[in-house]
């Protein structure tokens, strides 16, 4: 086991790397989102041009 304390960098680098991840998935879900939203006006406004 290496301890925390041995290695410190280690740890900030895997904090960093988790947030980092974290950060990504949230913004493709974010954009997702939009994207879907978007469809859906899209057809909306298809369907109520006809």
């Amino acid at each position: 086991m290496i301890s925390t304390f041995e290695r410190p960098s280690a740890v900030v680098v895997h904090n960093r790397a988790v947030v980092h991840n974290r950060a990504v998935v949230h913004n493709r879900a974010v954009v997702h989102n939009r994207a879907v939203v978007h469809n859906r006006a899209v057809v909306h406004n298809r369907a109520s041009a006809k």
